[in-house]
Protein backbone atom coordinates (compact mmCIF):
# COMPACT_ATOMS: atom_id res chain seq x y z
CA UNK A 1 0.00 0.00 0.00
CA UNK A 2 1.04 3.40 -0.87
CA UNK A 3 1.73 5.82 2.00
CA UNK A 4 0.87 9.32 1.60
CA UNK A 5 3.13 12.22 2.66
CA UNK A 6 3.92 15.60 1.83
CA UNK A 7 7.04 16.10 -0.33
CA UNK A 8 10.76 15.57 0.79
CA UNK A 9 9.27 13.12 3.77
CA UNK A 10 12.30 10.57 4.10
CA UNK A 11 10.77 6.67 3.60
CA UNK A 12 8.18 7.60 1.59
CA UNK A 13 6.95 7.81 -1.94
CA UNK A 14 6.64 11.12 -3.03
CA UNK A 15 3.52 13.52 -4.12
CA UNK A 16 3.71 15.31 -7.17
CA UNK A 17 1.58 18.04 -8.34
CA UNK A 18 -2.00 17.89 -6.78
CA UNK A 19 -1.35 14.95 -4.75
CA UNK A 20 -0.88 12.09 -7.68
CA UNK A 21 2.10 9.83 -6.54
CA UNK A 22 4.44 10.62 -8.92
CA UNK A 23 5.37 6.58 -9.62
CA UNK A 24 1.14 6.14 -10.56
CA UNK A 25 1.98 5.14 -14.05
CA UNK A 26 -0.18 3.01 -16.55
CA UNK A 27 2.02 0.20 -15.33
CA UNK A 28 1.03 0.48 -11.51
CA UNK A 29 -2.64 0.42 -12.43
CA UNK A 30 -2.19 -2.82 -14.72
CA UNK A 31 -0.34 -4.86 -11.74
CA UNK A 32 -3.30 -3.75 -9.60
CA UNK A 33 -5.66 -5.04 -11.75
CA UNK A 34 -4.06 -8.43 -12.33
CA UNK A 35 -3.45 -8.53 -8.68
CA UNK A 36 -7.10 -8.02 -8.06
CA UNK A 37 -7.85 -11.08 -10.99
CA UNK A 38 -8.94 -8.52 -13.44
CA UNK A 39 -12.11 -8.17 -11.39
CA UNK A 40 -13.20 -4.48 -11.39
CA UNK A 41 -15.03 -4.28 -7.67
CA UNK A 42 -12.06 -5.66 -5.97
CA UNK A 43 -9.49 -3.44 -8.59
CA UNK A 44 -11.58 -0.55 -6.99
CA UNK A 45 -11.43 -1.81 -3.60
CA UNK A 46 -7.64 -2.26 -3.65
CA UNK A 47 -7.10 0.96 -5.07
CA UNK A 48 -4.88 3.44 -2.44
CA UNK A 49 -7.71 5.82 -3.03
CA UNK A 50 -11.31 6.67 -3.38
CA UNK A 51 -13.58 5.86 -6.29
CA UNK A 52 -14.09 9.89 -6.93
CA UNK A 53 -10.59 10.26 -6.73
CA UNK A 54 -9.68 7.71 -9.45
CA UNK A 55 -11.88 9.13 -11.67
CA UNK A 56 -9.89 12.45 -11.62
CA UNK A 57 -6.77 10.51 -12.21
CA UNK A 58 -7.67 8.75 -14.93
CA UNK A 59 -9.63 11.38 -16.89
CA UNK A 60 -6.37 13.54 -16.70
CA UNK A 61 -4.20 10.40 -17.21
CA UNK A 62 -6.03 8.36 -19.70
CA UNK A 63 -8.39 9.97 -20.69
CA UNK A 64 -11.39 7.49 -19.81
CA UNK A 65 -12.77 6.67 -16.69
CA UNK A 66 -11.39 3.87 -14.29
CA UNK A 67 -14.59 1.61 -16.12
CA UNK A 68 -13.24 2.01 -19.51
CA UNK A 69 -9.34 1.92 -18.72
CA UNK A 70 -10.47 -1.47 -17.03
CA UNK A 71 -12.72 -2.95 -19.72
CA UNK A 72 -9.55 -1.70 -22.61
CA UNK A 73 -6.59 -2.85 -20.46
CA UNK A 74 -8.18 -6.36 -20.13
CA UNK A 75 -9.20 -6.96 -23.24
CA UNK A 76 -5.58 -5.65 -24.65
CA UNK A 77 -5.09 -8.95 -21.90
CA UNK A 78 -6.98 -11.06 -23.65
CA UNK A 79 -5.95 -10.10 -27.28
CA UNK A 80 -2.16 -10.95 -26.06
CA UNK A 81 -3.21 -14.59 -24.86
CA UNK A 82 -5.27 -14.78 -28.14
CA UNK A 83 -2.26 -14.20 -30.34
CA UNK A 84 -0.40 -17.13 -27.94
CA UNK A 85 -3.14 -19.69 -29.02
CA UNK A 86 -4.90 -19.91 -25.54
CA UNK A 87 -8.56 -20.54 -26.14
CA UNK A 88 -11.33 -19.02 -25.18
CA UNK A 89 -12.26 -20.82 -22.26
CA UNK A 90 -8.59 -20.59 -20.82
CA UNK A 91 -8.96 -17.17 -21.68
CA UNK A 92 -12.53 -16.30 -19.87
CA UNK A 93 -11.28 -18.22 -16.70
CA UNK A 94 -7.59 -16.54 -16.40
CA UNK A 95 -8.95 -12.44 -17.24
CA UNK A 96 -12.17 -13.43 -14.94
CA UNK A 97 -14.84 -12.84 -17.67
CA UNK A 98 -18.33 -13.56 -16.38
CA UNK A 99 -18.78 -15.90 -19.63
CA UNK A 100 -17.49 -16.88 -23.36
CA UNK A 101 -20.43 -15.07 -24.75
CA UNK A 102 -19.38 -12.00 -23.10
CA UNK A 103 -15.64 -12.58 -23.87
CA UNK A 104 -16.47 -12.83 -27.50
CA UNK A 105 -19.03 -10.05 -27.77
CA UNK A 106 -16.54 -7.46 -26.24
CA UNK A 107 -13.87 -8.46 -28.14
CA UNK A 108 -15.68 -8.21 -30.94
CA UNK A 109 -16.69 -4.71 -30.19
CA UNK A 110 -13.25 -3.93 -29.81
CA UNK A 111 -11.37 -5.30 -32.43
CA UNK A 112 -13.45 -5.91 -34.96
CA UNK A 113 -13.22 -10.29 -35.15
CA UNK A 114 -14.28 -12.60 -32.51
CA UNK A 115 -10.85 -14.17 -30.88
CA UNK A 116 -11.08 -17.41 -33.18
CA UNK A 117 -11.26 -15.72 -36.12
CA UNK A 118 -7.96 -13.38 -34.18
CA UNK A 119 -6.18 -16.73 -34.05
CA UNK A 120 -2.35 -16.06 -34.82
CA UNK A 121 -2.78 -17.82 -37.84
CA UNK A 122 -5.25 -14.76 -39.10
CA UNK A 123 -3.73 -12.07 -36.91
CA UNK A 124 -1.71 -10.70 -40.08
CA UNK A 125 -4.46 -10.43 -42.17
CA UNK A 126 -7.05 -9.22 -39.63
CA UNK A 127 -4.21 -6.37 -38.94
CA UNK A 128 -3.97 -5.13 -42.35
CA UNK A 129 -8.27 -4.96 -42.45
CA UNK A 130 -7.80 -2.96 -39.31
CA UNK A 131 -5.13 -0.91 -40.88
CA UNK A 132 -2.49 -1.66 -38.00
CA UNK A 133 -5.24 0.14 -35.55
CA UNK A 134 -5.79 -2.74 -33.30
CA UNK A 135 -9.18 -1.46 -33.39
CA UNK A 136 -12.01 -0.87 -35.82
CA UNK A 137 -14.57 1.42 -35.42
CA UNK A 138 -19.03 0.15 -34.95
CA UNK A 139 -20.45 -0.03 -38.35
Amino acid sequence: MIVFANKGQKGKRHVGKEGTPALWSQQFWEKLAAGANYDFTLFMARAPVSPRQMQRIFHKQFGCSPEEWFREFKLRSALTLVQHGYSTKAIVHELNFSSAAYFCREFKKQYGASPKNFHPVNAGMLRDKLGHRGTESQR
